[in-house]
């Protein structure tokens, strides 16, 4: 799940096209790499 865009670059942001996916917030957003899987 890496995103080509410009959020690509940040690790914390690696999901930055699925945040609205997963919707969690920028604090959560960090554990869902941890976790990528919330449900």
């Amino acid at each position: 799940m890496r995103t080509t865009g410009q959020c690509s670059r940040d690790p914390l942001f690696e999901l930055c096209e699925h945040r609205e996916w997963y919707g969690l917030s920028a604090t959560t957003r960090s554990v869902a790499v941890q976790a990528p899987n919330p449900l």
